[in-house]
């Protein structure tokens, strides 16, 4: 299923590519879709964790989670994130 062929670079990717910080600010959780398409490639915006993978009847080892993304690949596991309380 996860064909890198396929993808294109992020922002976040060009960013750091020219060695700048790079992060998120966003009112909504990181897995969302719309503040993961900073770091994240995926076929289903609903993609959030394996259990949504694994609803979808697929495997989590070939359809990367959006929240695996986030921590194990690059652009993601190479953000600045905070959080407010």
């Amino acid at each position: 299923m996860r064909n890198e062929s396929n993808h294109v670079d992020t922002i976040a990717d060009w960013a750091q590519d020219c060695d700048k910080s790079t992060g998120l600010v966003t009112t909504t959780r990181v897995t969302h879709a719309t503040p993961a398409a900073l770091y994240a490639h995926t076929a289903n915006r609903e993609w959030e964790s394996d259990k949504h993978v694994l609803k979808a009847k697929l495997d989590p080892r070939e359809c990367e989670d959006i929240a695996s993304q986030l921590i194990t690949r690059s652009p993601g596991n190479k953000l600045n994130v905070s959080r407010q309380y």
